[in-house]
């Protein structure tokens, strides 16, 4: 897997990625990332790897030529039309 750097690093040569490509790149360290959540213990971690997340997510939609308040709206009409997440509820297997 391809590990994206920020923008400011020093000391690595580096290869600029574009289009699916990049696309691939960031939706496979997205998912590395929530991975890394799962082990944390400390929350200055999870904050952190969250941030990481959400900088990765804007790539994503700037790629994809989508406005992050779009994607907000949307949020926001999905969560009124089938609700949220935050009762923490499964369906029983």
């Amino acid at each position: 897997m391809s590990k994206l750097v920020r923008d400011n690093v020093q000391g690595v040569e580096t290869l600029e990625l574009t289009g699916k490509r990049m696309n691939t790149v960031v939706l496979d360290n997205i998912i590395s990332t929530a991975n890394q959540i799962k082990e944390r213990t400390q929350a200055e971690d999870v904050i952190l790897d969250v941030a990481d997340i959400l900088e990765l997510l804007n790539v994503f939609l700037i790629t994809e030529n989508i406005k992050a308040q779009d994607v907000f709206a949307k949020a926001q009409e999905v969560r009124n039309e089938l609700g949220s997440y935050t009762k923490k509820l499964i369906i029983k297997e």
